[in-house]
């Protein structure tokens, strides 16, 4: 009976303890290490080995958000930005914004704004020297060795387990500053967007008060398809927006090319549907590497003056060009018949940058980011979400 009672308090105390334990997380599992393991085993299968890894599940008194880091070593020939910025994206990451995270140490920061879980990627090179002891002191002092010159830092953070909240992480928006969209503004002038449709010939009126604006463009047909810009008198001010056959989806500018006087409507030639909508420039939507896609498309531009690595499958035309102002000299970037593949180069923003292209495309970082960086230290990080233009992989297949 004795020892009936003593095996029935031993298992009590077990459950006891089990319960204690479970309370403070040792016996949960940390869902950001289970999240990052498809990651890790893509980094293993590139010739990256793990040097070491912590993490938390995030259970307990603290009611801290689940994370887990991960410090890998990768040999010279693994283009290693390059190919975590494919892994992530497969696992649906995508690319945000830009910023400068440490003002003694700058970097390049990416950060979400719109997800529940967040990624953060810093990569060191050319011999720096890995220094986090307060969370990975396994890892403090290690260094990017001859045969493997490059460490890289992957931290992945989920939610709050108790309070549902978002990430503790810092999140800036990806929207231009202020003083950034006045720039624009002031540029090229703002007005309230409107849209217009028809079908065969016609003409759409532009907004009184703008000097310039982007064009979402759709047409159904098998003709010719031609839109272009005119003055008050029935004058072209030279702004040829689309010249095709048969279908068209695109975005175009206006006025920024102008051979002096102002546009004051659309004229379209068509022989089916189209539909128009006229908005101020500064509503085209930001640059974000990587990015694909296929057709005319606007972009704004607000980065540091950089080398984009460019991939076209049009038989036709692939051209993009910087504008930053409607006075300022026009910057060619790269100007291509058929298919392209190469880099182009572009001055630092403010600007808008006019992509034309008959076919598939894409523009992401050069493949020496540590150059895009100029640092030996670069952060990049991405976030859980929807995105149409999620890269599938680093070379952006054009599918």
């Amino acid at each position: 009976m004795t020892a009936i009672v003593g095996g029935v308090a031993l298992v009590l105390i077990g459950v006891s303890a089990f319960s204690v334990a479970r309370s403070v997380g040792l016996f949960h599992e940390n869902i950001a290490e289970t999240g990052f393991r498809p990651m890790a085993e893509a980094l293993r299968a590139s010739g990256a080995d793990l040097a070491c890894d912590q993490g938390d599940s995030g259970y307990g008194p603290d009611n801290t958000s689940p994370w887990y880091k991960a410090v890998f070593a990768a040999p010279r020939s693994v283009s290693l930005p390059d190919r975590v910025m494919e892994i992530a994206a497969k696992e649906g990451f995508v690319l945000s914004e830009l910023r400068l995270a440490v003002p003694e140490v700058p970097q390049k920061l990416y950060q979400g704004t719109d997800s529940m879980r967040t990624l953060t990627v810093a990569t060191f090179r050319n011999g720096a020297t890995y220094q986090n002891g307060a969370t990975m002191s396994d890892c403090t002092g290690s260094t990017a060795a001859r045969d493997r010159p490059m460490l890289i830092e992957l931290s992945l953070e989920y939610p709050s387990n108790t309070t549902g909240a978002a990430a503790p992480v810092e999140v800036k928006s990806t929207e231009p500053p202020p003083d950034r969209a006045s720039w624009y503004d002031a540029e090229f002038g703002t007005f309230d967007t409107t849209t217009a449709s028809g079908s065969g010939a016609g003409a759409v009126a532009i907004p009184v008060g703008a000097r310039a604006g982007l064009a979402t463009i759709t047409h159904t047909g098998s003709a010719k398809f031609s839109v272009s810009a005119v003055d008050s008198n029935g004058a072209s001010t030279g702004d040829v927006l689309v010249d095709s056959l048969g279908d068209y989806s695109g975005m175009r500018a206006f006025g920024v090319q102008s051979i002096g006087t102002v546009p004051s409507a659309l004229v379209v030639d068509a022989d089916g549907p189209w539909r128009i909508t006229i908005a101020p420039l500064a509503t085209a939507p930001p640059l974000a590497l990587p990015t694909k896609g296929a057709g005319d498309r606007i972009y704004r531009f607000d980065g540091p003056g950089r080398t984009f690595a460019l991939e076209s499958r049009g038989s036709l035309v692939f051209e993009l060009r910087q504008i930053s102002g409607p006075r300022a000299p026009i910057i060619v970037a790269f100007d291509s018949s058929g298919g392209f593949s190469g880099k182009g180069s572009v001055i630092a923003g403010p600007s808008i940058l006019v992509l034309h292209s008959d076919g598939n495309w894409a523009i992401r970082s050069r493949e020496d980011y540590a150059q895009d960086c100029a640092l030996d230290l670069c952060h990049t990080s991405f976030t859980r979400g929807s995105h149409n233009d999620r890269m599938a992989h680093s070379r952006l297949p054009l599918r």
